[in-house]
């Protein structure tokens, strides 16, 4: 019983951590997305896609070697099998982020896109430190890097908008974000130089991890088509206000997907774990969890499909705004079960059978992007994100039964 409420605390206390800061980067987009206009909150949204991108883009995501050999051949080992692709992908993000800025040199707007490459490799570098933390049940060492980023972004544009200087949202934003990132980055090399700078006697080496590792990076670079496709497609076929409004709804939606992400924060550590006992104890759970959060992203649906038909709207909001955001709730909520069969799938070492999954969904997302959204714009964006999120969970949930339930 002392175990149970044990692991119970611990997992309240990551994700309430985690949900803080889900909720401190969720609430500067909100205080953005009311004090600005649609136009310029497009160029905000885009921002924060580019960013997400640049995290896959630079990251190689390494976390995922962290979460898989933290058990068996310590931190110092994945990190000399890595620190050789960690220095490539720094000369990329510098030397990217230069060229961005000598094209942009003359835009108000995009030459502060300069600093998204550097960003995202610090930031990938964070959900490596934070895999860390999680497998040492390190929560203070989490709870800095965790929320050291949005935090501080949160600060830096809450005075910006109080004070309101004579300078673009997109700037302070981006400038306060790269900042955050590099004290964030220097205090954690500083906290585990004596885990990551040791010597180790492990065999690990960087073709294994690397071997492990494509398949997952993959993976990362389909649910990234899927996530901030729709903005890349949105932005050639309707206009930069329309876009900000899009985003604005995608915040409202996704705020199920902060909650939810936050309590499955510990579950592919767990899996690893406890893989020995997932056929007869952790499958039954996870399939009600999936069950349930699939029935209720139908009954959103239905609602959203109500309020559209019906063209049902509050207050400000208009009813394709709220259609928008009940679907885009609706799609996080159909995503569950993606997040819960892939890190089993992961745990078996089927990544080459997660990719080829992630590949089937995301091409199903891009191609109903391109077919919703010159006819129903961020409507059809919004629906294009819950038929790629359905397939994933679906096909995620197939897999596990054929490839482990029943071998």
């Amino acid at each position: 019983m002392i175990a149970i409420y044990k692991n119970l605390g611990l997992v309240f206390g990551y994700s309430s951590v985690l949900l803080t800061s889900k909720g401190l980067t969720l609430f500067v987009s909100y205080l953005v997305a009311v004090t600005v206009d649609n136009a310029e909150f497009g160029y905000f949204s885009l921002a924060q896609a580019l960013f997400v991108t640049a995290v896959v883009l630079f990251g190689f995501n390494s976390s995922a070697a962290y979460v898989r050999y933290f058990y068996s051949e310590g931190i110092s080992a994945i990190y000399n099998a890595l620190k050789r692709i960690y220095f490539v992908f720094f000369v990329l993000s510098v030397l990217l982020g230069l060229l961005l800025y000598f094209i942009f040199l003359e835009h108000r707007y995009y030459v502060w896109f300069a600093l998204l490459p550097f960003s995202g490799f610090l930031a990938a570098h964070i959900v490596s430190f934070n895999a860390i933390y999680r497998c040492s049940n390190d929560l203070p060492g989490y709870a800095f890097s965790e929320l050291g980023r949005p935090f501080l972004v949160f600060l830096s544009m809450a005075i910006f908008l109080w004070v309101k200087f004579e300078l673009s949202v997109v700037s302070i934003y981006l400038v306060s974000l790269c900042t955050s990132l590099m004290v964030v980055v220097f205090y954690s090399i500083l906290n585990l130089r004596a885990k990551l700078f040791s010597n180790s006697k492990s065999s690990l080496n960087e073709r294994e991890v690397v071997v492990y590792l494509l398949p997952l990076v993959l993976v990362q670079l389909m649910a990234l088509l899927n996530n901030v496709g729709d903005r890349y497609i949105l932005s050639a076929f309707v206009t930069v206000d329309e876009l900000g409004k899009y985003g604005k709804a995608y915040l409202i939606g996704s705020a199920a997907g902060m909650l939810i992400d936050s309590f499955t924060l510990l579950w592919a550590p767990y899996v690893v774990r406890k893989i020995t006992i997932f056929k007869t104890d952790l499958y039954p759970k996870a399939l009600l969890v999936f069950g349930v959060a699939s029935l209720l992203s139908m009954l959103f649906l239905f609602g959203a499909g109500f309020v559209y038909v019906y063209k049902i709207s509050f207050f400000s909001f208009d009813h394709l705004f709220l259609v928008m955001a009940i679907i885009v709730l609706s799609a996080f909520m159909a995503r569950v079960g993606y997040q819960v069969f892939v890190p089993v799938l992961s745990a078996y070492d089927l990544t080459g059978v997660v990719a080829k999954l992630s590949f089937a969904g995301a091409v199903s997302g891009i191609i109903a992007n391109f077919a919703l959204i010159p006819f129903l714009g961020g409507v059809g964006a919004a629906i294009a994100t819950w038929i790629s999120f359905f397939i994933f969970s679906i096909l995620s949930f197939w897999v596990v039964r054929e490839k482990i339930l029943r071998v």
